[in-house]
């Protein structure tokens, strides 16, 4: 177990935005973190589910060394394990749903990225096409066409690497 001073940067992110809630007179718990009700200038906002797993998590703890002192009753043990694995269950679903929302923005970006390498594609290939044409008439020197064929290239492969990503993408 680490020592109460030592600020983890979870601990340290969780002191800075949240506020300490004292126990109701009487109790035998420690103070608790509570976070902040809306996003205050100069706080970082925490999410609830995290505060709430490590709240949960801390009260479990507590009383499974009550329990082991014979302080509380198992029923009072099975509730702060049920109430932690609960806590554990909104955390993770938290995860899934934040993962889930960057794979559909990564997904967007990849999309808005490919249409705007479809068009430069496209543009180069008329540039390249119309240089094709300037040089068999003799109006552009080979090293243009071989400069516009270059870039053509590189359009198409931009290109479809962006694709290959995209088929990647779950």
């Amino acid at each position: 177990m680490e020592p109460e001073y030592w600020l983890t940067p979870f601990k340290l992110c969780l002191a800075i935005s949240c506020t300490l809630v004292q126990p109701e007179v009487g109790r035998s718990q420690r103070p608790v973190l509570k976070p902040p009700s809306v996003n205050t200038p100069g706080t970082i906002a925490v999410p609830t589910e995290v505060v709430e797993l490590s709240n949960a998590r801390k009260e479990y703890q507590r009383y499974q060394q009550l329990y082991q002192e014979g302080a509380v009753s198992r029923q009072q043990l099975d509730q702060a394990e049920s109430n932690y694995k609960a806590a554990q269950r909104r955390y993770n679903q938290r995860q899934q749903s934040q993962r889930l929302q960057r794979s559909e923005l990564e997904r967007a970006s990849l999309e808005a990225e490919l249409a705007q390498a479809e068009a430069y594609f496209q543009e180069r290939q008329r540039i390249y096409q119309r240089a094709q044409s300037l040089y068999q008439e003799g109006a552009i020197e080979r090293q243009q066409l071989i400069r516009a064929e270059q870039y053509y290239k590189d359009a198409l492969t931009s290109r479809e690497t962006l694709r290959q990503k995209l088929r990647s993408q779950p």
